[in-house]
């Protein structure tokens, strides 16, 4: 069925390739979404050096509990305490989260002992209890922040430089007929994820066969059949690196330039 299948017209042309999207970019949500990681990452960064300064120059402060509160539910225990304290006459309120036993013994008007930074008693004060032997909030802080910005090399990569590979392959890559070997569709809390494996030999046919597999919806997934075939663009430099043309977001038009 592969050696009946036809290539798209527009493909067989010289290359470089004309194209163009086929929906328009969205580039404007997306420079929020990277504004705004940007500022959460910077604030996460920030709130973890802040809290290490803490625990290696924070001050004592007296403090006094003010309420508690039992914040569980049917699946998570969770218990805190309000507070206010003190430093150079100047009065400051704090909240913190605490255990199940301190918990249990935190009443209204109990002494306690806070430590924050002499430049900015104001911001993430700590209850000395939880900052002299095992300092938790200070672990998490600098796990969550090294996670967030772990997570940017992906980003750019999905966001900026596998868009540009895809539209140097449309202009350049070399057009072929995949078969189609496989089709799956798992359902998890009524959401289907269907995909389509596939398979294709780069030229010349003595070359080891690429195999792929891409996510599709229910009228792709309707449209191809198992031995069936589609057109995929690859880069002969790197067949490894190709793309489905009909599921790409561009498009090739007219005669090349």
């Amino acid at each position: 069925m592969t050696k009946e299948y036809r290539l798209e017209r527009e493909l067989l042309g010289p290359t470089p390739r004309r194209i163009e999207r086929k929906t328009p970019s969205g580039a404007g949500c997306l420079y929020v979404f990277l504004a705004l990681y940007v500022v959460i990452g910077i604030g996460l960064l920030a709130m973890a050096v802040m809290k290490t300064m803490i625990v290696y120059h924070g001050v004592a402060m007296p403090a006094v509990a003010t309420t508690r509160e039992d914040n569980s539910d049917s699946e998570s225990s969770s218990y805190s305490v309000d507070y206010i304290y003190e430093y150079h006459n100047i009065t400051y309120s704090g909240n913190s989260q605490i255990s199940k036993e301190d918990y249990a013994g935190m009443e209204p008007g109990r002494p306690l002992t806070v430590r924050a930074l002499a430049s900015a008693p104001g911001y993430f004060p700590v209850l000395q209890e939880f900052s002299t032997d095992e300092p938790a909030f200070f672990w998490m802080a600098w796990c969550g922040a090294v996670l967030w910005w772990a997570c940017a090399p992906l980003i750019v990569w999905s966001a900026f430089l596998w868009p540009r590979t895809v539209r140097r392959i449309l202009r350049e890559g070399v057009p072929i007929a995949a078969r189609v070997t496989d089709k799956k569709m798992n359902t998890s809390d009524d959401v289907t994820w269907r995909s389509v494996h596939y398979e294709f030999t780069p030229l010349p046919s003595t070359r080891p066969p690429v195999t792929g597999k891409i996510s599709v919806d229910e009228s792709q997934w309707d449209k191809l059949s198992i031995g069936g075939a589609l057109t995929v663009i690859y880069d002969p430099a790197r067949p490894k690196q190709h793309v489905v043309y009909r599921l790409a977001s561009y498009r090739v038009v007219g005669n090349p330039r």
